[in-house]
């Protein structure tokens, strides 16, 4: 059996009140209590490792890149990160994240994780252009892209998931498609960030059974969306209350469980939340699922 805990959009080094949310953003002085809050609970957790889907800080600089090194190794887990559109915010962001010891293996932003249970691919995608690579620019666009190397990376991860009948599990931090920031529900009709790249993945789906799932961030709702023979599961921020994350399993067989645990209730903590927003949270669709 294959757990994980998926978590996102931490924003760490972001300013109290500043910057777009959906749901109050934790509190300066509950931030440590919470990261050792979550620790305790990995402790007691068979959960193998924790994947971060990117925006992990808030601005891409070096302070904050050691302020989240030192957070997230209080975890007591292996921490493995997807770089997400803040966490590229400058020029050198990417030459220091390759640094941060453990959290890209290799210093690589497109890694794959082998496991006998299933395969997972992870990209660092662009944003809204390959040239410059990988960094964003505070308000330009954020279209995903990926580039050919990363396509090539991903159809070798299936196809080698595929001969053993492994799932394979995608994360981006960009969900590919949109997921409206008001409660409102797009289904069936999605709308793409970037409908080549979409339609691409949606190919690779259909023409490879083991690519079952999507997991993102960047929304910063709560999501599961059935896109054809792909299943796009975005994620809340964690950043923000109640402190969401997806805890995945994928058992001998290749099922997966996706499951939402909410860590300001299990950790009992008394955080603000807007319930005017409380669609961020989610429907129980978007909380559990299953994929046989």
């Amino acid at each position: 059996m294959l757990r994980f805990l998926y978590l996102t959009d931490t924003h760490f080094g972001a300013e109290p009140g500043a910057g777009w949310m959906l749901q109050p953003r934790c509190p300066a002085e509950l931030l440590e209590p919470l990261i050792d809050g979550l620790a305790r609970w990995l402790a007691t957790s068979d959960v193998d490792f924790v994947l971060h889907g990117g925006d992990v800080i808030e601005a891409g600089r070096a302070d904050q890149i050691a302020l989240a090194m030192g957070l997230l190794r209080r975890l007591g887990k292996p921490v493995r990160v997807c770089l997400g559109n803040h966490d590229l915010l400058e020029a050198d962001s990417m030459a220091r994240w390759r640094t941060a010891d453990g959290f890209l293996p290799s210093g690589q932003p497109n890694y794959v994780i082998q496991r006998p249970e299933a395969v997972i691919v992870v990209i660092a995608h662009h944003w809204n252009a390959i040239d410059p690579p990988y960094q964003w620019a505070l308000d330009g666009p954020q279209v995903p892209v990926i580039d050919a190397t990363q396509m090539d990376m991903l159809v070798r991860a299936i196809k080698r998931a595929e001969a053993p009948g492994r799932p394979a599990i995608l994360l981006l931090h960009s969900p590919v498609v949109r997921f409206p920031h008001d409660g409102s529900r797009p289904d069936p009709m999605i709308e793409p960030h970037n409908t080549e790249l979409l339609d691409a993945l949606l190919a690779l789906a259909h023409r490879y059974a083991s690519l079952r799932v999507l997991l993102a961030g960047h929304s910063h709702v709560n999501r599961i969306a059935k896109v054809r023979d792909l299943t796009v599961v975005a994620t809340a921020a964690f950043g923000e209350s109640p402190f969401e994350a997806r805890l995945v399993s994928v058992d001998d067989g290749g099922i997966i469980t996706i499951e939402t645990p909410c860590f300001a209730e299990l950790l009992g903590f008394d955080v603000p939340y807007d319930r005017e927003r409380s669609f961020a949270q989610g429907d129980p669709s978007d909380r559990e699922c299953i994929l046989r």
